[in-house]
Formats: C-alpha cells, structure tokens, sequence
C-alpha cells in the first residue's frame, strides 16, 4: 500500500511473499515516479509475518545508492554440519533510487524476512528504525511429515548482517525506541 503527502511518502509492507513480480515492479515504478518530488520516505514493516528475501531486496533495491553486503546465510545439513557462507547483495533497482532520508517503522511482530528487510535497512545510510525491536526469528522453514502424518516445520538457516552479527533469538534493535501504548 502506497500513499503520500507533499513532502512524505508512505509504503505499508503488510507481506513479503506471494507477490507477483510483474505487480511488484509495476508498484515499485509507480512509489519511483514520486522520488524526485518528495523529500522522505516511511516504511512501515510493523506486522510483517515475513516472505522472501528476493523480494525485500528488490524493494530495498529502490533505496540504496550503489551495491552493498545485505546479509549472509547458511543452511543447517546436518547435527553439526552446515552449508558455506553464502553472501547477498542489495544493489540499486529500477529507474531510479530515493536516497534521501528514510524511517522505518518496526514493532515486535516483525517476523522472518520482515526481519531480514530491516537488519538491511539497518546498514543503510539513509535509515533510521523506529518503533520496537523486531521479533527475532529468521529462517525459511523446512517442512516434511512424519510417517504417522504429522506435518513439522523447523527454522533450519543462520543469518548474518552484513558485519557478521546473527540477531537470532534478539530482533533488530531500532535508532529510537517508541513502544505503541
């Protein structure tokens, strides 16, 4: 959800998963038509369950100057045993980029890639987070059933920011602490 001001722009992510990508970058083109008109942007993330990296940083991509570290991730394979280290980029996307000041709101029911969104956004220069710390469960889930047709899922990844702090179990801390009363 998009709206604005005349100074101020508003993007509500309520999710970050089953977005189409031709409605997302057609969405995205629309939020660009406006950058050289505003002189800020609120994000508000707060509720977000989560959804795909892919797409947080395809949105991200809208709001950075030149490419960077996002995150790392790996992939628990075993007891002991992981995946390498496998490093992600947020890099500029679409026509053009905002890179004026930006406030991101987060509260503790920001989940998943909802958290992956703001621990990226967190390394940007021109994003501050407000609000509360995010929840602190990241990870795609692994699912199967058992032989007597239970379903399970288990959170089975580590992420990384891009200075290798894991905020698992933590949640992204915020710029300025404002608790909704």
């Amino acid at each position: 959800m998009y709206s604005k001001s005349c100074e101020l722009g508003y993007l509500r992510i309520l999710e970050l998963e089953g977005q189409k990508w031709k409605n997302l970058k057609a969405a995205l083109a629309d939020l660009e038509n406006d950058f050289g008109l505003l002189k800020g942007y609120i994000i508000d993330l707060r509720d977000c369950p989560g959804g795909d990296d892919e797409v947080l940083l395809e949105i991200l991509g809208r709001f950075v100057e030149k490419k960077r570290v996002a995150f790392f991730r790996k992939e628990k394979l075993a007891r002991d045993k992981f995946s390498s280290l496998e490093t992600w980029y947020v890099e500029p996307k679409g026509a053009s980029q905002f890179t004026g000041p930006v406030v991101l709101l987060t509260n503790d029911s920001v989940f998943s890639g909802g958290e992956v969104f703001a621990m990226v956004a967190k390394t940007l220069p021109n994003m501050i987070i407000v609000g509360d710390q995010t929840n602190g469960i990241f990870s795609y889930q692994f699912e199967g059933v058992l032989p007597n047709g239970w379903a399970y899922c288990l959170s089975n990844q580590v992420y990384y920011s891009s200075d290798m702090v894991c905020y698992e179990s933590i949640g992204i801390p915020v710029d300025l602490e404002v608790r909704n009363s």
